[in-house]
């Protein structure tokens, strides 16, 4: 143990021009994150694109200038694979400055609270609601709410909070729960 701590101490103190007489074998690939991706198509019917809509102004007022909110954009969650994302319908990152992106990388930005998926049947081709769920355990959203509109009343809302490391589906009564990231009731 007392040799690792040694080593990191000589690596840290290693001046800039020993540095920068290193050499490569080959320059380093950068990774591309895009904004589109052919494969995930992100299109919507109009009851979908009307959902969505009326959620981003509701996100939108909800968390004003103390965060930031985005909406059907990709969020990666490994700056090494491009592949590891997901696109929830919005989501919201308190204590974040409000810019436009073109999409939301949890390395520079931060991962979000807060998730929003509204379902749709051409939704679901991508990736099942588990496998959503798997992606935003793996990110670290603290709270998901999924919205099925095609299901029958009282059974429409569902949602998920972190718990001890794990995304755990909570108890939604009458299509009303509480959010806990901005405070309000959905």
């Amino acid at each position: 143990m007392h040799h690792a701590t040694g080593r990191a101490k000589i690596a840290r103190t290693m001046s800039a021009s020993v540095r920068d007489q290193i050499r490569y074998v080959r320059p380093v690939v950068p990774v591309h994150f895009p904004a589109t991706d052919p494969e995930w198509d992100l299109g919507q019917n109009t009851r979908h694109f009307d959902l969505c809509s009326l959620l981003r102004r509701i996100l939108l007022a909800a968390v004003g200038e103390d965060g930031a909110t985005g909406a059907d954009q990709f969020v990666y969650f490994d700056a090494s694979d491009p592949t590891r994302k997901c696109a929830p319908d919005a989501f919201v990152k308190l204590d974040s400055t409000p810019r436009e992106l073109d999409s939301w990388k949890t390395w520079e930005d931060g991962v979000p609270e807060l998730c929003v998926e509204i379902l749709s049947p051409s939704d679901m081709e991508k990736l099942t609601l588990d496998q959503k769920l798997a992606r935003y355990l793996a990110i670290g959203v603290q709270e998901v709410l999924v919205l099925d509109p095609a299901l029958p009343p009282g059974t429409r809302l569902r949602a998920w909070d972190r718990v001890d490391g794990d995304l755990v589906e909570r108890v939604v009564e009458r299509e009303r729960t509480p959010c806990v990231t901005l405070g309000l009731h959905w």
